[in-house]
């Protein structure tokens, strides 16, 4: 199902009910992010991510433009450590719901994005509703992005 040619280093793919769609490129978050939105019906979306990419990068910043030109900007939670701690997952999931968020979007490596996984896990388990879409924006190769559950206590 890919999209590409050998001379391209941007592209398509997806393969499973769960994963939807996998992006890649230059700007493909500016360009691939709205599709995903409409796609997935979120209409408010919380960015996961780290502190370091939160505060020494562009990313994110990036990330939260694409959200508010398409009016689903909930807001940015930058508070999950390494190995995603329970106690930041709780405060993750505490913003989600304070902004009434309908969808996750991670941006970072395997901490964040497996973050964003327990938070929606932890919000279906509350409500007993379905689970809510995650589009993660990987910024290393932790392959979490891949799978479609974390670890829980």
């Amino acid at each position: 199902m890919a999209s590409s040619d050998s001379t391209s280093i941007a592209g398509f793919y997806g393969w499973t009910d769960t994963l939807k769609a996998v992006h890649y490129g230059p700007g493909s978050t500016t360009t691939a992010l709205p599709k995903l939105l409409d796609k997935l019906a979120i209409k408010k979306a919380l960015i996961v991510t780290g502190k370091s990419l939160h505060d020494k990068t562009d990313i994110v910043k990036r990330v939260e433009k694409v959200l508010k030109d398409q009016n689903a900007y909930g807001a940015t939670f930058f508070d999950i450590g390494q190995h995603t701690p329970v106690v930041g997952i709780r405060r993750g999931l505490e913003l989600f719901k304070h902004h009434q968020c309908d969808g996750i979007v991670s941006v970072g490596g395997g901490s964040p994005i497996d973050a964003s996984k327990a938070i929606l896990y932890f919000e279906q388990k509350e409500t007993n509703g379905s689970t809510l879409p995650q589009i993660a924006i990987p910024t290393t190769l932790s392959a979490a992005e891949y799978s479609v559950s974390c670890m829980t206590p």
